[in-house]
């Protein structure tokens, strides 16, 4: 896919939701945590304060909602 820098991690999945803002899932289904870099920056729904990033760490088992910062 076009919005990660390299393919997803082993057991990590991601959702594409788009209307006037792109938001992206990132799930980690595995037992160990992962990293995803995504092509462009995003930001965590839960925290508009945070900076753009390209690097998500994931817990195991969690999931992230991600906006594309604009």
């Amino acid at each position: 896919s076009d919005l990660f820098a390299k393919p997803l991690p082993n057991d990590c999945v991601a959702s594409a939701f788009a209307n006037r803002e792109l938001y992206v899932v990132l799930a980690n289904y595995s037992q160990s945590p992962r990293q995803i870099e995504t092509a462009d920056t995003y930001v965590p729904t839960d925290d508009s304060s945070a900076a753009p990033a390209k690097l998500w760490q994931l817990p195991k088992r969690s999931l992230r909602i991600l906006k594309r910062s604009a």
